[in-house]
């Protein structure tokens, strides 16, 4: 507070009855025209920050690979053998049976993309891929938990 190392210049431009919720008043007051007691309410105060808030493309929504994750941990990591290897219950191949057979989204190279099931998944345009929703993740759970449906994806 005592250093000018930290010290800023501003330029500022009166605008009168500006009632913006964006707006936020200031009022300057010389420093070294305040009282003793008013010197120490204003070091308390070393600046006042109005955050921005950016807006975040595709927020809440999930690739793939974490899809397969997240319903892989959320089935309790259990393990099948397929080929005479170990490998996840749920892996990308079940992932794929799945938003096929329950027709979340069209086949690779659609000539419509984006006629997706938007409650589960979401086309990306810009890089040609697909994103999934939280939804998707707690249905193929709920699914994957009844052994029947999941062995119906092998059929």
């Amino acid at each position: 507070m005592q250093s000018g190392e930290y010290s800023f210049k501003a330029f500022l431009i009166q605008v009168a009855n500006h009632k913006s919720v964006d707006a936020l008043p200031v009022q300057f007051f010389p420093y070294d025209k305040l009282t003793d007691d008013e010197k120490k309410k204003v070091e308390r105060i070393a600046g006042l920050i109005k955050e921005k808030h950016i807006p975040v493309v595709n927020k809440g929504t999930l690739k793939p690979a974490t899809v397969i994750q997240q319903v892989q941990e959320r089935l309790g990591n259990p393990k099948i053998i397929r080929g005479k290897k170990q490998v996840n219950k749920f892996n990308s191949d079940t992932h794929t049976r799945c938003w096929k057979k329950y027709e979340v989204r069209p086949e690779r190279n659609s000539d419509n993309p984006e006629k997706t099931k938007p409650e589960y998944c979401l086309y990306d345009e810009p890089n040609n891929s697909y994103l999934y929703t939280e939804k998707w993740v707690e249905f193929l759970v709920k699914k994957m938990q009844d052994d029947d449906e999941y062995q119906s994806l092998f059929k």
